[in-house]
Parts: structure tokens; sequence; C-alpha cells
């Protein structure tokens, strides 16, 4: 612990800043968001992703579009039918031609029952002769009975397409009954309709037979040979129809999967940042959080407003219906909207991340998820089918409400809309003042008005347009925004500190003020006195100096909280710690401070299960101490002697379970003693707290700005502590690519910034060479 570095910037104006909020916003905003987008333009290759994964996406989404269209433009129900067109359904075809059956496999063409009948034996072979080609014999299977071919189909799948099954009424007459396979059947982009496949061709052919019989017994042979049977199917005229779920349930996927490259992004370098402990950093030069979470918000809703007009261009430029017909400014808003809504979300997830790899994963799942939700969307229409929602059923209200908290449900119904609405070649897709007005429920068909599907779309059978769905969206944007910040408040954070889950209700939380110096300590004497949260005395007694400290601080203690001062007060401080603001002559003064880490479980998460059980452990054990100003002050000790924690304590990173700590004059126990401290002093972690993608002086400018460095004196400061720790010719050289004892160079420096009154140093000449120990001392 040491006097800042004199002469490098104006701490007046740095503690002049942390005291006023309506100047700490806007400037600690303006720094973080410059580090953002400076992280971002130098991760250029993942941003470059990030920007061009729309057009990737989109362009996968077309040609899967375009080959779907060819293999429709194969079936009569889809292509251009603008004459009809007679199909000869007389003839029955090879089971050979079956998709299922192929080539190569024995097959029948039918099965017929019962056999050594005349009539019908004789009706059959009829069949088989005059069909087109005949059949063979051996195509053609004969049973006695019912039972026994239905035993022999269950059998043998796939091996006959079907069977006819004649029986004799009342007065003799032959009738018959067809069995087939009534299962459209789908190979390599070809469809077969059992009806005019099988079902057709065979009742023609009983029917035919059957006449011919009838003209051979009345006519003889002559007539029967003229007989002429030739029935045609005829499809009824229509024009090209393209598929409105295939299109719509295309583009829903790929969009989303072109916005979630974002998701993945923001949720790691969320993670990342608090991993590595550059949020702690920040806090400790007395970041707000308004502006931490203000400036990620700000510069991710730019991000997503780029990623959303990426969308809409790229869809115009590949000549999507779906991009050209729908209102351009409906489109944007909408993919921007689930921008913002995924945005926030992901801030919401990244609070239970503790690495950054995680979250990397974490976003896949989403991703997976959120498909499967779309797919249970685009196939079943649930839950926005009125069939679901005002079923008697209670369970189709409830899926409703639970798919509207996710924010890719919304944007999937709008999608399917939007898609509806260009769905063909004449739909004129939806305009703004359109996004509610097209959606009705409407059950009687009389009360269904006509409109020209040339120029309106409407739906009747709509109970969530897609106005409602940008609301939605919204709400989802501010609702897991504010979740975010309440759950990174009551979760541990990366040390373990917490707000307890009422924090929001807490006046001081709102309007943190400076506890009084003579109540703080007050509670510190109360503590003493109850004996509460003791630590275990240590083994082997103290030294005696340490005991003298003790007890020389308990008596200042004494005095301090009864508002008298002492002998020990009077004395001068050491030559160059003068005593500017009245405060005393102490830079920092503990009483009884105590800390413990209680028992709990190792997670791999936070909020995750116990993974291993761990017991209380005293980190603290009670410390009584002064350091005077401008006095060089070591902890000495071996590891997990408690050195971090204590310097932890100090600078508000972690609370401390006991005892009470002046700054300055300034108790460090609430909120707002704290934001009173944090402008006064300078922390270099244990470890280097750095962004790799960041400069030497850009690291300087950002923290500086963020402590309350005016804009006119923060570079100038930054070139001369750079100099000062010989960094000038790597000034503008990215962090990641300095050696250990180069960081931790840039670490000292970054605690000098804004000439602080208290300069915590943790290890500071690791990874130095021996010169460095010299610089260091200077």
């Amino acid at each position: 612990m040491a006097r800042g570095c004199r002469g490098c910037g104006d701490g007046a104006a740095v503690r002049a800043f942390g005291r006023m909020a309506s100047r700490r916003f806007p400037q600690q905003f303006i720094a973080l968001l410059y580090k953002n987008a400076l992280v971002a333009w130098r991760s250029r290759r993942a941003t470059a992703i990030r920007l061009t994964a729309p057009f990737v996406f989109l362009l996968l989404a077309l040609i899967i579009n375009l080959a779907l269209e060819a293999n429709n433009s194969t079936q009569d129900r889809y292509k251009d039918t603008p004459e009809a067109v007679a199909v000869d359904v007389s003839h029955l075809p090879s089971c050979h031609a079956d998709l299922f059956i192929g080539k190569t496999k024995d097959c029948f063409d039918f099965l017929y029952t019962p056999v050594g009948d005349a009539d019908v034996d004789a009706l059959i072979e009829r069949v088989r002769a005059n069909n087109d080609p005949p059949i063979p014999p051996e195509r053609v299977l004969g049973m006695a009975g019912r039972n026994e071919s239905d035993a022999w189909m269950l059998a043998n799948g796939d091996a006959a397409l079907g069977a006819v099954h004649f029986s004799r009424d009342a007065r003799g007459n032959l009738q018959y009954i067809l069995q087939s396979n009534s299962t459209v059947k789908y190979f390599k982009g070809s469809f077969q309709d059992p009806t005019s496949f099988f079902q057709m061709p065979l009742m023609n052919a009983i029917a035919r037979e059957a006449a011919r019989g009838a003209i051979l017994r009345q006519k003889g042979p002559a007539a029967a040979a003229e007989f002429s049977w030739a029935p045609r199917l005829v499809t009824y005229p229509h024009p090209y129809l393209l598929s409105t779920s295939m299109l719509g349930g295309v583009l829903a996927a790929f969009i989303f999967a072109a916005l979630m490259f974002s998701f993945v992004t923001q949720m790691t370098s969320l993670v990342s940042e608090r991993e590595v402990g550059l949020r702690t950093a920040l806090r400790n030069m007395g970041m707000l959080d308004s502006a931490y979470w203000g400036s990620w918000m700000a510069f991710d809703a730019t991000m997503a407003l780029v990623g959303a007009l990426l969308i809409l261009v790229f869809g115009m430029v590949l000549q999507f219906p779906y991009f050209l017909r729908n209102s351009p400014g409906l489109l944007l808003l909408l993919f921007w909207l689930f921008g913002l809504a995924m945005t926030s979300y992901s801030y919401c997830l990244s609070v239970f991340m503790k690495r950054a790899q995680g979250a990397v994963y974490l976003g896949f799942v989403v991703f997976v998820v959120g498909w499967v939700f779309q797919t249970v969307q685009i196939a079943a229409a649930l839950p926005y089918h009125p069939d679901y929602y005002y079923s008697k059923n209670v369970y189709g209200r409830v899926f409703f409400w639970v798919f509207l908290l996710m924010p890719w449900n919304p944007l999937t119904k709008a999608i399917i809309d939007l898609g509806a609405a260009t769905s063909s070649f004449e739909s004129p897709g939806l305009r703004w003042h359109q996004r509610y007005s097209y959606c009705r429920f409407v059950l009687d068909d009389a009360e269904q008005y006509a409109y020209d599907t040339r120029t309106e779309y409407r739906d009747y059978q709509c109970i969530y347009p897609v106005g409602q769905a940008l609301v939605t969206l919204l709400v989802q944007w501010a609702a897991y925004l504010l979740l975010a910040i309440y759950l990174g408040n009551v979760l541990p954070n990366e040390v373990g500190a917490r707000r307890p889950w009422y924090y929001p209700l807490l006046p001081s939380y709102w309007f943190p003020r400076p506890r009084a110096r003579g109540a703080a300590l007050k509670t510190v004497l109360d503590q003493e006195a109850r004996g509460g949260a003791r630590a275990p005395a240590a083994e082997g007694g103290g030294d005696e100096d340490v005991a003298a400290e003790e007890e020389r601080m308990r008596a200042l203690l004494a005095a301090r909280a009864e508002g008298r001062d002492t002998a020990e007060e009077d004395r001068p401080a050491t030559p160059g710690g003068g005593s500017p603001d009245g405060a005393g002559r102490y830079a920092a003064e503990l009483y009884g401070l105590r800390k413990l880490f209680r028992g709990g479980c190792a997670r791999c998460c936070r909020g995750c299960a116990c993974a291993r059980a761990r017991g209380d452990f005293w980190a603290i054990k009670g410390t009584w101490l002064g350091i005077e100003r401008g006095q060089l002050f070591c902890l000495l000790g071996p590891n997990g002697a408690g050195k971090t924690t204590t310097i932890n304590c100090l600078t508000g990173v972690l609370p401390f379970t006991g005892g009470d700590a002046l700054i300055y004059g300034e108790a460090i126990s609430s909120e707002g003693g704290l934001d009173r401290v944090r402008p006064l002093m300078g922390v270099c972690p244990q470890f280097d707290v750095l962004w790799p993608e960041l400069s030497g002086t850009e690291h300087l400018v950002i923290y500086g700005l963020v402590k309350g460095v005016p804009f006119s004196k923060v570079r100038s400061q930054a070139r001369e502590l750079l100099d000062k720790v010989k960094l000038t010719p790597a000034a503008g050289v990215r962090s990641g690519s300095y050696s250990g004892g180069m960081k931790r160079r840039l670490s000292v420096a970054i605690a000098l910034l804004g000439d602080p009154q208290i300069v915590y140093l943790d290890e500071p000449t690791t990874g130095m060479v021996r010169g460095g120990f010299g610089l260091l001392a200077c």
C-alpha cells in the first residue's frame, strides 16, 4: 500500500467526480461503450462472421427453398395446371412400379378371394388378359377367404398392392370389397397417391370386366370384343401453388440461426469479463452498474439493429418475396426487437455461468431448444391455433403463456404469418397498418367478409397477430434485462459476494449514503463486547509488536467512537503524508477486521446443485492496525495467510464478516462509504486483469475515464504513466502480446491513475525481472 503518483493526474477532480453520480454515468458510459467497440473492432474476424452470418443463412434458405419448389413443381397439387388434364385410370399398374416394392422384389399385383368360384375365376382371368399390359398369371394370387388373405399380407409386408374380396348377395349376385394401403408413399422426392395409383384402377378393372361378362352372356363374344371402357381422372385447373408452411418454416429456422450468432457472442463476452475479473476491476475504479449494463445494452442494441438491417438487405438482394412484399419497417422492427429480447435473455443466462466455454455450450443448447419449439409451431401450430387456445383443456392456454416466455416463439409466429401473406405469386404481403387488422378469429363462414387476395391478406383462424408479437418482444427485452440485473446482484459473484434477495427494497441501494464514522465504530465496539463473529485464536500466541499495535488501535477505536482525539492522533504524520482533508494522520485504520468463508458447496455454475461440501474457513481472524499517510506498508505471510482477502475487503470486492475499516476517515462498511473511498484508491490485483485486444494506452484511457480523469487530461496522464513504468515503446501494442512483466507494469500504471491517495498492490513484482523491482520502487 502506498501513496499514488503525484503529478500524474488531477486527484481533486477525480475525488469530486466520485461524489457526483450525474457526471459519473455519462463519462463511464462513453468509456465502456468505447471499450466494447474497440474489442469488437480488434476481433474483426469474429465480428465479420457475426455480421455476414445473415447472408450465409439466407443464402442457404434460398437454396433449400428453390429445391423444395423444384420438388413441388413435379407434383400435380402444386404445379401450374391451366387446363384440365385427363389421366387414364382404367388399367392396373405393375407391383414393381410401387415406390416401396421396387423392381427386384418378388410381388403380386393383387390378391383375390375366393379362389375356386367359377364366376370369380373367370372375372379375374378377364382382368388379367384385358389389362394394358396384360398381367402375368404368376403376379395374381387367389386364396380361399379373407382371413387367409389377411394373414398372408400381415406376414408379407409390401409384397402385394392390395386385394379384392368377392361375395354373393341374397340373390346370388357378385359383390366385392377392395383392400389396400391408404398411406401416401414418398421416396426420393416422389409421392405415390394410393387412390389414383391402385384403388381406382382396380375398381375400374373389376367394373369393366363385370360389365364385359354381362355383355358376353347376353350378346355374345362379338359384342364383348367391341366393348370399350376408358374412365379418366381429371384434375381441376389451378395456378402454381407454393406451400406456405414450407416457406415460413425455412425462413423461421434460418433467420433464427442468423440472429443466434449474436446471442452466443454476447453471452460469452459477458461471462469472459466476469471470469477474468474485469468487471471487479472496473468496480474498484468506481464504475456504476447502470453504466456497465447501459453500455453493453447500447452496443448490443446497435449490433442487433445492424444485424436486422443486414437480414433485410440480404433478403431483398436474394429476391425473397417475403422481404420484397412485406413492409420493410415491419420486418426491421421484428428482427431488431427479437435481437434486443435475445440480448437481454443472454444477459440473464450469463449470470449463471462461471466459464466462457460453458457459455458457448449453453448458447448451442438454447439454439437447439429454440429450433425444437419452432418445429412444434410449424408442424402443429401449437399453441397459437384457436383449437388449442379455446379448447376446454386448460393446457392449451398454459402452453400459450409458456411459449410467450421465450423470444423465439413470437418471432416464429410472426415469420409464419408474414410468410403466409406472401405465399403465392399474387399475395400482397402485410403493410404496417395491417399488423393487427389481418388477424381475426371468426368461426362462422357467413361472418367472414370476402376480400380480394391480390390486394389484402386476412386470416380468420388467427388469435396472435404480428403486432402483438412485437409488443411481446419489447416486454421480454425489458423484463429479461431487469431480471439479469437482479440475478447478477443476488447470486454469488466471482468471489462469492452477493446482495440479499430483497435488496431493491432497501433505501440504501437507491440512495447510498456514507455511514457516520462514530456509528460505524460503535458497531465494532458492540461486536467486540458481544463476542459475535469472533475467529478462533491463533495457535502459539502472537508477536509482541502485533499485540502492542492491537492495543493501540483498540484505544484509538474507543476514542474515535466517543468523538475524542488522542495523543496518537496528535503526533505528526510521516513526512510527505500530509492531511489535506483534515481526516487525521492515518490513511487506513483496521479495527478487528474479520472474514469468514462459510461452508458450502463447490458448484460448476452459479446457482447449480452442490457438487462437493466444504467447511467454514476464517481467512482473516481479526486485524488491528493503522497505516499512516505516505507510508509504504507491506503484508507478509505464506499462501492462505489472508493477504489478498484483506485487500479485497478493503477495496469492497468482498464484504467482511466483522469489524470495520476507515479509509481516510470514511467507514467502508456501507455502499455509500465505499463510493466515497473508491475515487481515493488505486488497485493492482493479484492477477493481471486486462483485455487482450486493447493496447496499454487504451487500457489507461478506459480505466482513467471510468475513475473520473477528465477527457482533456486522460491521454496525457496515460502517456506519463506509461513512461514511468517504461512501457512507452509498447504503448500501442495489444496487451495480449505483452510478457508477464509488461502486463504487471501496466497493472501498476492502472493502479496509479487519477493520483490516488492510497494504492493497494497485491504481489506487484510477479513476473518482473530484477530491473523491474527498482522501477517499481521508483
